[in-house]
C-alpha cells in the first residue's frame, strides 16, 4: 500500500493486516477485510493511495478529506 503526495512522489508505504474473524460471504462472494495505517505522513495538499500493480489507479483525496474520512478500498477481479 503506497501513499503519494500531489506530485506523485511516494511519501509512505505500509502493509495490509488481516482483520480478525472469519472470511464473510456477501452476495455469494467471499469477502476478507484488511486494515492499514499510514504513520509519519509529511504535510501535503493532496494525497493518493495506490495498491497493487500498475493496472490499478490511484485514489485521490485532499488533505482534509484524507484526515477526516481516512480511506476505504475495495479490490475485486
Amino acid at each position: 500500500m503506497t501513499l503519494v503526495d500531489e506530485t506523485g512522489r511516494v511519501v509512505v508505504t505500509t502493509a495490509l493486516h488481516r482483520s480478525g474473524g472469519a472470511t464473510d460471504i456477501v452476495d455469494g462472494v467471499w469477502v476478507r477485510t484488511f486494515t492499514f495505517e499510514f504513520t509519519d505522513v509529511p504535510s501535503a495538499d493532496r494525497y493518493g493511495v495506490h495498491f497493487g500493480n500498475n493496472n490499478r489507479g490511484t485514489i485521490w483525496k485532499n488533505a482534509d478529506e484524507a484526515k477526516r474520512d481516512g480511506w476505504q478500498l475495495s479490490l475485486g477481479d
